[in-house]
């Protein structure tokens, strides 16, 4: 039984350190965005500031059932910004494909 435990433990800690790791890479959006069509607005750079808010909670929260649901949500909300520059739908297709294996990943490990 300890075995399941760290199994667990490992499987939300991938999942926590992804969220984090996508909040970083969303930091970097705004620099893309001022350069190029009408530039970084105060309400581009709100949402952008809030969806890495929100990811770092998320990370926060992985160890309850409902953290994994909120993250997989927030993939939805990233690939959804793609709206304001499309290097948006480029990380939020990599990090949702990222984030469905290690749901797949997380599913094929603890059902052993």
């Amino acid at each position: 039984m300890p075995d399941d435990a760290r199994t667990r433990r490992a499987v939300r800690g991938v999942l926590a350190g992804t969220l984090v790791l996508e909040a970083l890479m969303v930091l970097f959006v705004p620099r893309a965005i001022a350069r190029v069509g009408s530039g970084l607005t105060s309400l581009k750079l709100g949402l952008l500031l809030g969806l890495v808010g929100l990811l770092v909670v998320a990370a926060g929260i992985v160890p309850r059932r409902i953290g994994v649901v909120f993250g997989s949500v927030l993939q939805l909300a990233v690939i959804a910004c793609g709206v304001m520059t499309s290097a948006m739908y480029v990380l939020g297709a990599i990090f949702g494909g990222i984030w469905i294996y290690e749901l797949r990943l997380r599913a094929q490990m603890l059902a052993d």
